[in-house]
């Protein structure tokens, strides 16, 4: 601010007031205060807010992000997300032979059991399982002619990473194993085409 000293007594108060705002004027500018910076945590964090992936894109990562081609032409097989065990891997004396069998999954968290009589003399009284979508039991074959061999599959719908898996026949049990379970996409009609599921294998866990 620029002042101009008149020497008349009367506008002495305007000079003085003016020597007061240069000072001002040429005194230091304090910074301004800045906001706290925010804790945003580790490099890479996902925020607290997030939501948690799907059990099926947790255990197929990039599912939801698979492409399908609306112009192509495809045939139509179908699927589902689940899990398999190929029953080759249970002991032939724990999976054939007539008999009460019981057959138990369990992931440590949740347990789901089947049981009845093999072979499965009549078709409509086939294994009862109290939660399929966990465990899953078929028969290799069924009617008055079936024979003695007794499981044909084992599978279920809910992605779980590891399982054990327990057979008892007449009371008595015969076979128990630790699996563990590897994911993959599957598109049984081709890329670019629909369906697109999840399934995986179960392989016994190496003592």
């Amino acid at each position: 601010m620029k002042c101009i000293k008149i020497v008349f007594a009367g506008l002495l108060v305007f000079s003085l007031a003016c020597d007061r705002q240069a000072a001002r004027d040429d005194s230091p500018t304090e910074p301004a205060a800045s906001e706290p910076a925010k804790d945003t945590g580790p490099a890479g964090a996902k925020p607290a807010d997030a939501e948690p992936a799907s059990p099926r894109a947790a255990a197929c990562p990039g599912i939801d992000a698979v492409e399908l081609s609306p112009d192509k032409s495809c045939t139509e097989m179908g699927c589902g997300d689940m899990f398999s065990l190929d029953v080759s891997l249970i002991d032939e004396a724990a999976r054939t032979g007539a008999g009460d069998y019981v057959i138990k999954l369990d992931t440590g968290e949740e347990v789901a059991q089947c049981k009845g009589a093999l072979p499965v003399t009549e078709c409509s009284k086939n294994l009862e399982c109290d939660r399929r979508e966990l465990l899953s039991i078929s028969s290799e074959s069924c009617g008055p002619e079936a024979k003695s061999l007794a499981l044909g599959g084992v599978s279920g719908s809910k992605l779980v990473d590891a399982f054990t898996l327990t057979i008892s026949k007449d009371g008595a049990e015969v076979f128990n194993k630790k699996f563990d379970v590897t994911y993959g996409i599957a598109q049984p009609n081709g890329q670019g085409c629909g369906p697109v599921c999840c399934q995986g294998t179960a392989k016994p866990v190496t003592p």
